[in-house]
């Protein structure tokens, strides 16, 4: 039987806050977010291409809407909210790429959505790559 190819960035990617290298610091701040329950309307994740931005950011969103937290900080990733966000089927949990959706209807269609609660704790958009100015200005 053939094993579905698979970028071996995402075969290895993080799965928990103790499995990230090199981000201590910022590992620390989203953990001591969660513990206090001290949740910022919007974060700004920068730096280099494969650095573990959009890892973070995600690994942040399991952690927001898990049900069944470890160490009061990280996910279970066993819970549904856990494995929808993991396998990208959470409707809490929006990705959309930044490079290619930069209009004025994009941003629109976006906003369209942001009235509908969440099913989970908190609904969470992760803007993935380099944003236009619009986006930007839309945090």
């Amino acid at each position: 039987m053939k094993e579905k190819y698979q970028i071996l960035a995402r075969r290895y990617r993080p799965q928990s806050f103790k499995e990230v290298i090199g981000q201590d610091s910022i590992v620390k701040t989203i953990k001591n977010s969660i513990l206090y329950k001290r949740i910022a309307h919007a974060y700004l994740f920068s730096g280099t291409r494969g650095t573990g931005k959009t890892t973070l950011a995600r690994l942040f969103a399991k952690a927001l809407n898990c049900k069944n937290l470890k160490d009061e900080t990280e996910p279970c990733n066993v819970c549904g909210s856990c494995t929808e966000i993991a396998a990208s089927r959470s409707l809490d949990v929006i990705e959309i790429d930044g490079a290619s959706n930069r209009g004025i209807d994009d941003i629109r269609q976006i906003n369209d959505t942001i009235g509908y609660s969440p099913s989970g704790k908190y609904k969470i958009y992760i803007i993935d790559g380099k944003s236009s100015h619009a986006y930007q200005r839309s945090l």
